[in-house]
């Protein structure tokens, strides 16, 4: 079975001024397997929107190689094939929403791709359930909130039927509830779909989650591993100028005040069942 997105030996170069090439990313080999969900973090410049880029077909490598799904990203003749099994959400919702209605707006992909007028249909009505915007399927999309809104974006990327969804920061000008929002859609469908999900993201507690955490700075990969693993060392991250997950940081002050607990502590509950438990042997 072919990996959802594999990059091998990848290199972007963007011409400077001069035409000189200014590299984003370079030397990186890394495999997203079928299913898994992914978190890409890294601080600004550090190449991870790139990445997300390339794997969407958006950018072809300067060096090295793409595929997704066993499709190479440069081949041309596959393109259509490829827009077909990934699809991309950026940062602003706004950006991407180009119908007078929400229900033409999750349209516009699966029109594109030629499909007949009753399987559109189909996969308009499925991506508006499952991101719960059926009732507002005749709304104006600029009178949507936030959350909303990304939604929006996300049911039309869900239309297309792909199987690599990539969240260049999908959550970044969004609210807290805007935020809940999108994560509960998008869990639900990685959830019951098997969907591969790649999601990069500043937000470093929304990557508890994920089943890997990789961290990119200066265009190269520096840390792979499951959340627990990664966030084992914080202080590799605080060097990198990243903020750690609030609850490792507060993990990681009460240790320094010589509590006794462990670095797998993650996630909100795990440490209020580590607290209990050291209180209630006190």
């Amino acid at each position: 079975m072919h990996a959802a997105v594999a990059y091998e030996g990848v290199g972007y170069a963007y011409p400077d001024g001069d035409g000189q090439p200014m590299w984003a990313v370079r030397g990186v080999t890394l495999t997203v397997a079928c299913g898994e969900w992914v978190a890409l973090v890294g601080p600004n410049g550090s190449g991870k929107s790139t990445l997300a880029k390339l794997a969407a077909g958006l950018l072809v490598p300067t060096e090295g190689k793409v595929t997704v799904c066993g499709i190479p990203t440069d081949d041309e003749s596959r393109i259509g094939e490829l827009r077909s099994r990934v699809a991309v959400v950026f940062q602003n919702p706004d950006n991407q929403l180009v119908a007078p209605t929400v229900e033409e707006d999750v349209a516009f992909g699966p029109e594109n791709l030629g499909l007949a007028p009753e399987e559109i249909r189909r996969r308009v009505d499925e991506a508006l359930r499952v991101t719960g915007l059926s009732a507002l399927r005749d709304a104006p999309p600029h009178r949507l909130s936030g959350g909303q809104k990304q939604r929006v974006a996300i049911a039309g990327a869900l239309a297309m039927h792909p199987e690599v969804l990539v969240l260049d920061e999908a959550t970044a000008m969004l609210d807290p509830q805007g935020r809940r929002e999108v994560w509960a859609t998008v869990r639900r469908l990685h959830r019951e779909r098997g969907m591969t999900v790649l999601f990069i993201t500043h937000r470093l507690e929304e990557t508890l989650a994920a089943d890997r955490v990789v961290v990119v700075a200066d265009g190269r990969l520096v840390a792979s591993g499951p959340p627990r693993e990664v966030y084992a060392d914080p202080g590799r991250l605080e060097a990198l100028g990243l903020d750690v997950p609030p609850v490792v940081a507060l993990r990681e002050r009460l240790i320094r005040r010589g509590l006794p607990l462990s670095r797998d502590v993650v996630t909100r509950d795990e440490l209020v069942t580590a607290l209990w438990r050291l209180w209630s042997t006190a």
